[in-house]
């Protein structure tokens, strides 16, 4: 039997792939309570967009965890979309007035991205 060098890469983008689809599936139902978490009762729609980007994102990252071998590049490309959502992230905790509870929620959501992506780089660097 042979080892799967992607194990760890393949594992990371499963755990992404269910955080996110299921923050998006959460945005989707609740799209106004988040919307005043956030203190943007206006934002509905807005909130709605990003839930369902958040559930196409989760069904890219299963398909390729799926895949026998996984691309490198399409790997990076994963990590590279993570770090952008969290450098979003901080622009937005120190742009915009956000609520304490709905500045807390867009931090914690922005450190569990950090990890993600910082264990999906691990594993692309196990698969090289």
């Amino acid at each position: 039997m042979t080892e799967d060098r992607f194990r760890t890469l393949r594992t990371a983008l499963r755990a992404n792939a269910a955080f996110s689809g299921g923050s998006g599936l959460a945005l989707l139902a609740g799209d106004g309570f988040f919307a005043a978490l956030l203190g943007a009762f206006q934002h509905v729609g807005e909130v709605q967009l990003v839930g369902a980007g958040l559930v196409a994102f989760a069904a890219v990252l299963v398909a390729l965890a799926r895949r026998a071998a996984i691309p490198a590049a399409a790997a990076r490309a994963v990590v590279v979309a993570d770090a952008v959502w969290v450098v979003g992230s901080a622009v937005a905790l120190l742009a915009a007035p956000l609520p304490t509870l709905g500045a807390a929620a867009v931090a914690l959501v922005a450190l569990v991205v950090a990890g993600l992506a910082v264990w999906q780089a691990a594993g692309l660097r196990r698969a090289a």
